[in-house]
């Protein structure tokens, strides 16, 4: 019996340990083991700091972890550098402060980490009990400035998962200095009443990610500080609160811009403000640029949109002045819903520095069920798709031909704009005239007057038949989207005005005027604001084909000869030469016709903003050893604000690549146009025609928009990838036709915060990130969207590829979203194993870490019965990887996936079955 007792028993005590002491493995520091005590009122710091102190001095990866129970510490300061690059802490418990609110008061941080790397934290609760302070505050009384509850400072590679953070004191989360942050799943809580609660601020920081995180305090949900570089926020859910705020900015004369900041998918609730930029009014050199608001949601917001650079709390410091911030580059797009204020959308920019190149696209707001209104006051911009409420974004009302506008044109369109205002002067004259000579009955017949249409289409036979002069200035993409819109407008305010005119019955007898004014000054006021509606839009009109203009550097005029045979490469540098060392903007024009260009290279820093408008074609030597082993064509080097317009590049590459297919001695080949080290680029319109190389290469820049290029070659043509980013932040391609015979879109290692939309690819081998891995000191790629795409006939639809050797390298915060695969050999692969020619690799496994790829709403054909193909290291697995809405068939039937060596979720309908 007793043998039989001791043998139902040991099991159980097995158990009992195990569950006991799971957490007390090797490199694991429990806090209750080093004396703290889960009851909420024992001081536990000291436990704390000791668990910290033996993880941080482990030479291999350690976690802290702190079972449930609430446990009380006052100030922690986590310092760095420690001997290991992987400390974890796992929190199933709450953390919380003094109650007194005193006791920490006074310090600026409650939880403090510095100069730490790689660590992570994962669940748990924080709770600040600030509700003391808050108290005090609002009561006026002599009360500390509070504490933030968990800060990071000069911190490098921090992971915080799943955290709740309640009742802070200050500020909730803070990051200052900090390279390579992301948080997830986050929640942070207070009241609305509770003051400067921001939920989280990010300063000095760059590679910042905020994931699905929800949101509610008394001040900013996510506030963005000086030295914000590659910030990226998506699924945020914010109110109550201040909203997303980028600034105060430029309270300092000398002080670090923010730019790459990404916000989409997020929703506010009953916020002051929805998205907010805003700066001083005093001097500073500070800027925001590369700014994108994207598919966001306004519920009830106060000031759903608003750039406000006149902030100058109390009026200390600042009355009187302008502010320095210059704001640029910022795109509102998707943005709908209600304002709580019937001025939705607020733009009061600086008069010294006007914002510039503001672009709203998509945006619906509404108050109370009606269109909302707005404000704009020295903003530069265009307005895109529907644009409620409507606005047009202008600057200043321009009186002086500019750029390529032809004087004829000119001409024409002040005679007309003259000849429609002298007409209503001169009818509204008459008008009066008889009223003091005749009396009207107040039951005259009404004139009516036709209101004219809003042209629909442009007419293009008209616009062929229309005199050179004219029709260069027509044809250009900001007249045509903006002009049949203005003079619209224009025709129908002077309409309204004849109307006005015609139709008021300002009084019946002349003795009347002069008994009761009262009747005329609903008159006056209609005429005035009618005409001042009518000197707005003539300004728009002229501000539109002023803006962005700048005197123009013709090549033909520094010997370029359009022939196609002539070697012009030394005028396109002269041209350029000429166009980088003017102080103001200017322009280089490359009329109609066919240049032959050889290698070249158009260096920077130039002294201002440069345009580069290409009409015509730019055509490489026909033998392809002419460009030698340059590996470039067309290189621009450490440049900043240029403008690339139109051109076609024929790269006459067929001999090269005949060349490397017949296995000879070839050279290295050249890519085709190549960015080097540039910041603030807008490439559109570029037609590249079979590249040796590559087709486009954005490396090492900061800013990038690629829109409506148009990239071919044939399938079978070596290595001629569409466009290649590598070691690049902020780089948007939206709109793009890449027939290629390799990736159409090919991304190596250190780029961040890529967003491609509108792709067409194929023939090619897809849109593929890597090959990475290559090196063992690698940079990863992170914060990468796909979306909107079609996929025909290629290789591969969308890719991820590391060598199969040891790497630090990485993959995460990938998004695949809403696409068509036609035909597509491998619609989507993972392949960690990726060894041509089995040099270099065979027998290793891949060291990239691939994690948090998601893939949503694709559907379509594969030309191989495998659709899916998941194929990662044994060593390093994939990890959070989802699947949600997939449809892939093959010849008629569900697809087949296969998955080695990863982890994650599927939801939706599953075309194969999920195999995760």
């Amino acid at each position: 019996m007793a043998t039989q007792l001791t043998s139902l028993l040991l099991p159980l005590l097995f158990l009992f340990f195990l569950t006991a002491f799971s957490s007390v493995t090797p490199g694991t520091y429990n806090v209750v083991t080093l004396g703290s005590k889960p009851d909420g009122k024992t001081d536990s710091t000291k436990a704390f700091l000791a668990a910290w102190a033996r993880a941080c001095g482990s030479v291999t990866s350690a976690t802290i972890y702190v079972p449930s129970g609430r446990f009380l510490l006052k100030n922690a300061v986590f310092q760095g550098p420690c001997k290991n690059s992987r400390v974890s802490i796992r929190i199933d418990g709450t953390l919380v402060a003094p109650s007194d609110y005193r006791v920490i008061g006074a310090t600026d941080n409650w939880l403090f980490f510095q100069h730490v790397d790689g660590v992570s934290i994962s669940g748990g609760v924080l709770d600040g009990q600030g509700t003391g302070l808050w108290a005090c505050k609002n009561s006026g009384k002599n009360c500390p400035s509070g504490t933030t509850s968990l800060g990071f400072s000069n911190s490098k590679n921090i992971e915080i998962n799943g955290l709740t953070s309640l009742n802070s004191q200050l500020y909730h989360i803070v990051f200052n200095g900090c390279i390579n942050v992301k948080l997830q799943g986050v929640k942070v809580s207070a009241s609305g009443n509770s003051p400067n609660t921001d939920g989280i601020h990010v300063q000095l920081s760059r590679s910042v990610t905020i994931l699905n995180t929800k949101i509610g305090t008394g001040d900013d949900c996510v506030s963005v500080g000086p030295g914000t570089n590659g910030l990226w926020i998506e699924n945020v859910a914010c109110g109550p609160g201040h909203g997303i705020s980028i600034g105060s900015l430029g309270k300092n004369s000398q002080e670090a811009g923010v730019q790459n900041v990404t916000v989409k998918t997020a929703t506010f609730t009953g916020t002051q403000n929805g998205l907010r930029i805003k700066s001083w009014g005093r001097p500073s050199n500070g800027f925001a640029n590369n700014i994108h608001f994207q598919h966001v949601v306004m519920q009830n917001v106060q000031n759903p949109i608003i750039i406000d650079q006149n902030y100058c709390p109390d009026n200390q410091g600042c009355p009187g002045q302008n502010s320095g911030v210059k704001i640029s580059d910022v795109t509102y797009q998707d943005i709908h819903g209600t304002s709580a204020t019937e001025v939705a959308v607020k733009f009061d920019c600086s008069s010294k520095n006007p914002c510039s190149n503001i672009k709203l696209e998509d945006v619906k707001l509404t108050y109370k069920n009606q269109q909302a209104s707005a404000s704009c006051i020295h903003a530069v911009g265009s307005a895109d798709g529907v644009v409620q409420p409507g606005i047009i974004i202008s600057m200043f009302f321009c009186t002086k031909v500019c750029g390529e506008i032809k004087a004829p044109s000119i001409i024409l369109l002040l005679f007309f704009l003259i000849f429609n205002l002298s007409l209503s002067l001169f009818i509204s004259l008459l008008y009066f005239f008889f009223i003091s000579k005749n009396q009207w009955r107040s039951d005259r017949p009404q004139m009516e007057v036709e209101l004219p249409q809003p042209p629909s289409v442009i007419d293009e036979e008209a616009n062929k038949k229309t005199k050179s002069g004219i029709k260069s200035w027509a044809s250009h993409p900001r007249f045509n989207a903006n002009y049949p819109r203005l003079i619209f407008r224009y025709q129908r305010l002077i309409s309204n005005y004849l109307r006005l005119i015609a139709n008021r019955d300002l009084l019946s007898t002349t003795r009347d005027l002069f008994p009761d004014t009262r009747n005329l000054l609903p008159v006056i006021r209609d005429l005035l604001s009618t005409i001042r509606d009518l000197l707005q839009a003539t300004r728009d009109l002229f501000s539109e084909f002023c803006i962005n203009r700048s005197p123009a550097n013709n090549v033909i005029s520094f010997g370029a000869k359009p022939d196609g045979k002539t070697d012009s490469t030394q005028s396109f540098v002269k041209a350029w030469a000429s166009a980088c060392a003017s102080p103001q903007a200017s322009t280089i024009y490359v009329p109609k016709g066919r240049y032959l260009i050889k290698a070249v290279v158009f260096r920077g820093p130039c002294k201002n903003r440069i345009t580069f408008q290409i009409d015509g074609t730019i055509v490489a030597p026909t033998d392809y050893r002419a460009l030698g082993n340059s590996g470039y064509w067309i290189l621009f080097i450490e440049v900043d604000r240029l403008i690339l317009i139109g051109a076609t590049l024929d790269a006459k590459g067929a001999g090269f690549w005949t060349c490397r297919k017949s296995g000879k001695n070839c050279p290295v080949g050249a890519r085709s146009i190549t960015f080097n080290w540039a910041n603030n680029v807008v490439i559109t319109g570029l037609t590249s025609i079979n590249s040796q190389l590559a087709h486009l290469v954005i490396n090492s820049c900061n800013n990038v928009l690629v829109r409506s290029v148009k990239l071919t070659a044939p399938d079978q043509s070596p290595n001629t990838d569409g466009i290649h980013v590598q070691s690049s932040t902020g780089v948007t391609i939206s709109g793009g036709t890449l027939r290629t015979g390799d990736d159409c879109i090919s991304i190596g290692p250190g780029t961040r915060n890529l967003l491609m939309n509108n792709i067409k690819c194929g023939p090619g081998h897809g849109v593929s990130i890597g090959s990475l891995g290559k090196d063992i000191n690698e940079d990863g790629v992170q914060n990468v969207t796909l979306t909107n795409a079609v996929f025909t006939g290629s290789d591969n639809g969308v890719r991820i590829k590391s060598w199969a050797r040891s790497s630090n390298s990485f993959v995460r915060n990938v998004v695949f979203q809403n696409i068509i695969m036609n035909n597509v050999e491998n619609p989507i692969l993972i392949d960690q194993n990726y060894c041509p020619n089995n040099q270099g690799c065979p027998r290793q496994t891949s060291g990239v870490k691939i994690s948090q790829v998601t893939y949503r709403n694709i559907k379509g054909t594969s030309a191989t019965p495998e659709a899916i193909t998941f194929d990662c290291s044994p060593s390093s697995p994939c990890g959070g990887i989802r699947l949600q809405d997939i449809k892939l068939t093959y010849m008629n039937k569900a697809a087949t996936s296969s998955c080695k060596n990863i982890g994650g979720t599927s939801s939706g309908l599953l075309m194969p079955e999920s195999c995760l």
